[in-house]
């Protein structure tokens, strides 16, 4: 199966702000393809980008993100950030987060970070009583947290969260029986007794957020 997701994004205005997160979650031979562009076009706005990918099985994730700032659009603040999470030997992601600043005194990053569950969480998890299965399935779900913690109305991140629920796989690392499910939103349910410990950590080798407890 195969899918591509294309945002093109201009801020034109003075102080524009804009906050774009996404995730993807791919399994068996899925590939999905996504195209990022922002542009700020005025000066003195700000824009925060956080993209995420978890590839089990044979699945690609590609992501291709640029964030141009125009001639004329100082004081710009740009952040782009691209995680992503291996679960399989056999998955792959691609990843190419990049910058084109044509104006002056302008404050930018961006960066990408691909990696595999920690196996010092996995012990810790273990270690608490968790079987092997859930723990891999908590922190994939965790990793995922993050983007869904921008969404500030609780109704609306607790039907993305099910959704997630939904399309995640029950046991990560092998491959899911039905192979055409994805998602772009995350979400993760922590024990609040794990949370907390600073060893309990995500795929990307970080603290767990602190997510409300499901209902």
């Amino acid at each position: 199966m195969w899918s591509r997701h294309e945002l093109a994004i201009d801020l034109v205005g003075a102080r524009a702000n804009a906050k774009i997160t996404g995730l993807v979650a791919l399994q068996g031979r899925q590939h999905h393809d996504t195209q990022l562009s922002l542009t700020h076009a005025a000066g003195a706005a700000s824009s925060r980008t956080l993209w995420k990918a978890i590839a089990n099985a044979r699945s690609r994730s590609v992501f291709n993100g640029l964030i141009t700032v125009a001639p004329g659009a100082d004081q710009t603040e740009a952040h782009l950030k691209t995680s992503n999470l291996l679960l399989s030997p056999h998955a792959e992601i691609d990843t190419k987060p990049e910058l084109v600043i044509e104006a002056d005194e302008v404050v930018c990053s961006h960066g990408a970070t691909v990696g595999q569950l920690d196996d010092k969480a996995l012990f810790y998890l273990r270690s608490r009583g968790i079987p092997e299965v859930q723990a891999r399935q908590m922190l994939t779900l965790a990793f995922g947290g993050e983007v869904l913690s921008a969404v500030a109305d609780a109704t609306l991140r607790r039907a993305l969260s099910e959704r997630v629920d939904a399309h995640m796989p029950t046991y990560v690392g092998q491959s899911h029986p039905a192979e055409h499910c994805q998602t772009q939103v995350g979400a993760a349910r922590i024990p609040r007794q794990h949370r907390k410990h600073p060893s309990c950590l995500s795929g990307r080798g970080e603290a767990l957020p602190n997510l409300p407890e499901p209902p």
